[in-house]
């Protein structure tokens, strides 16, 4: 507690570097004065259990640099399309404290977003120290935040509830204080302070693999030298093929053919197991196709490898892969790669891979491999697939 209110005091006064080191240390230690004083009353009354009740999702604190923003965001994700509750538990806590969080709550149960809720609560130290950060670049993204928290109401399961205290916040106010989630039918009435659902995108992965069905079989693939790519001679691979199989534009739903590039085992079947590999950021299907092929066909497995948005041979595709400052940009990539995922795993399954020779590959068992990112992409995908 007494290093919080240190750091709340320095932060009133610094400027610089030193007041963003009071900040961040005045952040962290908010949500930490909270947690033991629940941990040492628990303790005290030999109840250490209510810590983390079964059926509750524990949330952690984020105490911004006005001293009166709460950001409180489950400490796991919620699950998709289900109803929850924001709680407040505390021996402190009044009625007329409830009241003001409820009536200040970002965004409202209705997933409306007020305008300048996302930069409001830094205008004080923006003013406070103009030289901190580029003060306009950063009120442009805020602002750009806000404005894509307006077009996709509702919460994301890994969001946060902002909420803001009538008065800037004292250690002494934290002490005793429990935030959780919990189910919108489990949570107590009085002590909620606002009931929301989360998003659940799978229902528009969903809609796109429906539509998938009605796209066109994929062309024969090319044969590609196997000792360019890998840099060497591999026995246990057959054959090394590239090609492009259909999928669909998230942003506007047409048809929009996806490059991949597939290795053959040696001794072969036409109904070898196929593992379908996803690349992480900055990677290529040819990197996946280097550093995993020759393991993988040790074993009698194909390996079909696709390039994410803006990668490898999709490199000049529009728009970037991770702008900082466009982050939804970024989930629109990840879904198109999702998309393009479930896209291979249609194509597959339906038409199969026609090589040449006039051979069709028809895998009887599709596994998936995919780093950083791309595990990433694999995890969206197989909540629909």
């Amino acid at each position: 507690m007494a290093v919080y209110e240190d750091a709340a005091a320095r932060r009133a006064t610094a400027a610089g570097p030193a007041a963003m080191a009071a900040s961040r240390l005045a952040t962290e230690a908010a949500d930490g004065v909270h947690r033991i004083e629940i941990a040492k009353a628990a303790f005290a009354r030999g109840a250490c259990e209510r810590l983390v009740v079964a059926g509750e999702v524990p949330a952690i604190v984020r105490l911004l640099s006005d001293g009166r923003t709460l950001v409180v965001r489950p400490g796991l994700a919620l699950r998709g399309g289900r109803a929850y509750s924001l709680v407040l538990e505390g021996g402190k806590v009044q009625a007329s404290l409830l009241d003001a969080l409820r009536a200040s709550v970002v965004p409202s149960s209705g997933g409306q977003v007020p305008r300048g809720a996302f930069s409001g609560p830094f205008e004080e130290s923006f003013a406070r120290d103009p030289g901190l950060m580029e003060v306009e670049r950063t009120i442009a993204l805020l602002n750009r935040l806000e404005n894509g928290a307006q077009a996709r109401a509702g919460h994301r399961g890994s969001g946060g509830v902002q909420l803001r205290w009538p008065t800037p916040v004292r250690a002494d106010q934290l002490r005793g204080l429990r935030f959780y989630f919990a189910p919108a039918g489990q949570a107590d009435a009085g002590r909620s302070i606002t009931s929301f659902r989360t998003i659940d995108a799978r229902k528009s992965l969903r809609d796109f693999r429906a539509r998938l069905r009605g796209l066109d079989c994929s062309a024969g693939p090319s044969t590609l030298d196997l000792a360019t790519t890998l840099g060497m001679p591999e026995p246990s691979i057959a054959g090394l093929f590239g090609g492009r199989h259909p999928s669909l534009s998230v942003e506007t739903g047409d048809p929009e053919p996806v490059s991949y590039m597939l290795s053959v085992p040696a001794d072969w079947h036409d109904t070898a197991g196929l593992v379908i590999g996803v690349h992480g950021h900055e990677g290529s299907a040819e990197r996946v196709i280097r550093h995993n092929a020759a393991g993988l066909a040790r074993r009698g497995l194909a390996l079909l490898a696709l390039d994410l948005p803006n990668h490898g041979e999709r490199k000049n595709e529009a728009g970037e892969f991770l702008d900082p400052l466009r982050p939804f940009g970024l989930a629109m990539k990840l879904r198109q790669a999702t998309v393009d995922v479930l896209a291979a795993v249609w194509n597959v399954r339906r038409c199969g891979l026609p090589l040449p020779g006039g051979r069709v590959y028809r895998p009887e068992e599709i596994l998936y491999l995919g780093y950083s990112v791309g595990s990433m992409v694999g995890l969206m995908a197989r909540a629909v697939e």
